[in-house]
């Protein structure tokens, strides 16, 4: 280290300037893009692609194991002090504070503006180009969107008094608690008359619903699902 007042001699200028002042820049190797780190001999981007299906070995990860096992965390069987304790709430209410400026400031300026998403339907994930695309609507779930069958639901509730034949709740109180039963189960018979049906609460429609899949998973005939 040069110490203040130093004069630096032409020939050493020459060298330092060659060779570069000690934070000298490593470059990927696959990409050529700079990296801080002098030990590492690729970027994250490119260090991540070679790993894709790479798995450890039982050494390393007896290794690693090994030490992380020796590593203490620094503030084990430690309290912070008043003082400490003291600075972090400080610091906490003042994020919190400097946070909630921010939201407020963000809430007036989009006041009286439309949303950024607004008319645009997201066609990327509809339909064919959704990843959990199975060929379309099945026939069982048609069946739930024909108006015969919401027409059948009706005179079901209505027989049944709109209570739960298992537990004796009252439906109609509780939003999207009512629901139509089939005793025997629709994929079996397909059966959709008024005898083959009953008025049930969520939870009990759910309890009854496991129970025969709970019969029926033994049996090869039939299929649950």
């Amino acid at each position: 280290m040069f110490k203040k007042g130093h004069i630096v001699l032409e020939h050493t200028r020459t060298l330092i300037s060659k060779k570069g002042c000690g934070n000298k820049m490593n470059y990927c190797i696959d990409c050529n893009k700079k990296i801080s780190n002098k030990k590492a001999k690729r970027c994250r981007e490119c260090y991540i692609k070679t790993r894709i299906g790479h798995f450890t070995s039982q050494k390393t990860r007896k290794k690693i194991s090994e030490k992380r096992k020796k590593q203490i965390p620094p503030m084990l069987y430690k309290k912070h002090s008043s003082k400490t304790k003291k600075k972090m709430s400080e610091i906490a209410k003042k994020q919190h504070r400097d946070m909630s400026k921010l939201i407020q400031l963000s809430i007036e300026a989009r006041k009286g503006k439309p949303a950024w998403n607004k008319g645009i339907s997201a066609w990327w994930v509809k339909g064919k180009n959704h990843p959990c695309w199975k060929g379309g609507i099945s026939k069982i779930d048609k069946r739930m969107h024909i108006p015969e069958w919401k027409e059948i639901r009706k005179k079901v509730y209505a027989r049944d008094n709109w209570t739960c034949q298992i537990c004796g709740k009252k439906c109609n109180e509780y939003k999207g608690q009512i629901q139509c039963h089939h005793i025997v189960p629709y994929r079996i018979t397909q059966d959709n008359s008024i005898g083959n049906l009953i008025t049930l609460c969520r939870s009990c429609h759910i309890k009854e619903e496991w129970k025969y899949y709970r019969q029926l998973k033994g049996q090869s005939e039939f299929s649950f699902w």
